[in-house]
């Protein structure tokens, strides 16, 4: 899939609408989380994505993959690839190695917690990217655009209609923020991905940036859905056995004395504060409680139709 001989050059047009994609991982435990809590570099989530990318999804193992293959994927040394691959050896573990490279299998979800089979079905969420040529990923595989480009317009997905390809109202800081780099930086894979056709902006330079994301999604049935935190309960929130979580894991409620927690860092909780929950996020505050107490009307429910 890396050489010349196995790829056609690429084709300088993006296409309109995608034809074939391919599932990234998100979610409670998935390397996104990670870089989100600033666990893991930039560089390092950029490399899981190659090499999820060349995996087959069901069996999690990727194609032989040497360390010039990697080097040549994003466009970086030898040596940053053989350290991004032992610092992110808890998603890419090696199954095999020999002269063609290394065959990883690629955790799509780590969960560290005690989770049921039924939970662990529910956070493995994915969220799907163009597959093939004409896709940001092939385009940095062949050196179009850089890997920080193509994580930039993988963030933009994630958090974006995935019906319509179009963003959510976001900034540069933002989008720095969730990516792990610099405004700056960011700045600068904005007008990249411009020049190479993967992203137009809908929205005046005034304004909240909104980006139409190029392939757009193939159209589909039903309606859309909200990938990022929603600021209103809508029933989807995840739990543990102890805990309700924000939609998108930075926040907690506890299931008996309702006391909410904000998360610190990997696997770190503690009480948010008074200014946190009361001034500076009481949407969220209303959300979880709200969702506490949809979680209490269905336990009595289920109660009453026991004693039924």
């Amino acid at each position: 899939m890396l050489s010349e001989q196995q790829i056609p050059m690429f084709q300088e047009s993006v296409p309109d609408i995608e034809d074939k994609t391919h599932p990234i991982p998100f979610g409670y435990d998935s390397m996104l989380m990670e870089l989100q809590n600033r666990s893991m570099k930039a560089a390092d989530a950029m490399m899981f994505i190659a090499v999820n990318y060349t995996s087959n999804w069901k069996s999690g193992q990727s194609k032989y993959l040497s360390i010039k293959n990697l080097s040549e994927m994003m466009g970086i040394s030898f040596s940053y690839v053989s350290k991004i691959v032992k610092r992110i050896s808890r998603f890419l573990k090696k199954v095999k190695s020999n002269r063609k490279g290394t065959i990883f299998n690629v955790i799509h979800h780590d969960f560290t917690e005690a989770l049921t089979e039924e939970e662990k079905k529910e956070f493995a969420r994915t969220f799907a990217v163009p597959y093939g040529l004409g896709s940001p990923i092939e385009a940095m595989f062949r050196g179009k655009i850089s890997w920080k480009a193509c994580l930039v317009w993988i963030m933009l997905k994630r958090y974006s209609d995935w019906t319509t390809g179009l963003t959510d109202p976001t900034t540069m800081l933002e989008i720095a923020k969730r990516c792990g780099l610099g405004a700056q930086t960011v700045c600068a894979c904005i007008r990249e991905l411009t020049e190479a056709g993967f992203l137009v902006r809908t929205t005046p330079m005034n304004e909240e940036a909104v980006y139409q994301l190029l392939p757009k999604p193939k159209a589909s049935k039903g309606k859309s859905k909200k990938k990022g935190y929603t600021p209103k309960y809508q029933g989807q929130f995840d739990q543990t056995r102890d805990h309700i979580y924000s939609f998108n894991w930075q926040w907690r409620i506890h299931k008996v004395n309702g006391n909410i927690e904000r998360r610190r860092g990997y696997k770190e909780w503690s009480l948010a504060t008074d200014k946190e929950i009361n001034f500076e996020h009481p949407y969220i505050r209303n959300d979880l409680q709200d969702a506490l107490w949809h979680y209490n009307n269905a336990q009595r429910l289920r109660e009453r139709l026991r004693q039924a």
